[in-house]
């Protein structure tokens, strides 16, 4: 299992815990690749953290069980991943890096559905930043479980990667310019290949109370299924709603003109 997990494996290694001397150590090993010893220090470490930082720190753990190469630690790496999505909230960046953990746990255990389901939810909570590693770990699953339903969810990712490294950087409208648009604005959230999993985001959505629809953009090679906002008469509007309502959610948007 050595170096199974590289994609997410320092995930919080930016985290500064120099204050804790057993957390350090733990740390340490962690980077020597002594994964028992590793194990056991964040075992003995991460209930003396405050509760803002014992979600990392449970994942360090998590992923030193991992590779130590006993199935008995692996499956308990698995249940510690489990706990934290139950208190994680979509809102939380790290709630999508525990899904694309659990996605490689299970695939590593063969259980390739639930692999993809965990992915899935993954996807739909990623940021920007978290494109690069969201697409690693899917074409390590589609090399393991070379279905359909993989390749095109791996295909859907790689291409909005690719849609949001040719969007110009959006600038906030000027006064002036949101004066003089007549024209109806609306956010685009997603753009999806597979119209179900635009569907779970809109479910998502809806059960916040927050209105969504789908709209369906045919071109010569395939349909895509795009979750829009309400429309607004003015960019600044939309812009405003979308700082108010999708940005605490860590959500991406574009604020897009109707065409």
């Amino acid at each position: 299992m050595k170096h199974l997990f590289k994609v997410i494996i320092f995930i919080a290694i930016t985290q500064s815990y120099a204050q804790n001397t057993t957390l350090a150590k733990a740390q340490k090993a962690y980077l020597d690749s002594d994964w028992i010893t590793a194990a056991k220090l964040f075992e003995q470490a991460c209930p003396q953290l405050d509760l803002k930082d014992r979600g990392e720190c449970i994942l360090w753990n998590a992923l030193a069980l991992s590779q130590t190469g006993n199935i008995k630690d692996f499956t308990l790496a698995l249940k510690k991943i489990e706990a934290l999505i139950q208190t994680a909230s979509p809102k939380d960046p790290i709630y999508s890096d525990l899904y694309m953990t659990k996605a490689q746990f299970e695939t590593y255990l063969n259980k390739h559905e639930a692999a993809i389901q965990s992915l899935k939810k993954a996807y739909l909570s990623n940021t920007k930043k978290q494109q690069n590693s969201l697409l690693k770990v899917c074409e390590s699953i589609q090399k393991a479980y070379p279905k359909q339903i993989t390749i095109e969810l791996c295909d859907e990712i790689r291409g909005e990667k690719l849609a949001n490294s040719n969007i110009d950087m959006q600038k906030k409208p000027t006064e002036k310019e949101t004066n003089t648009s007549k024209e109806e604005w609306f956010i685009q959230l997603g753009a999806f290949g597979v119209r179900s999993n635009a569907v779970l985001l809109v479910q998502s959505l809806k059960s916040q109370n927050i209105y969504v629809q789908i709209k369906e953009k045919k071109n010569s090679e395939k349909t895509l299924y795009l979750v829009h906002s309400k429309a607004f008469n003015h960019q600044k509007e939309a812009f405003e709603y979308a700082e108010t309502v999708f940005k605490p959610l860590n959500m991406e948007f574009s604020v897009l003109k109707q065409e």
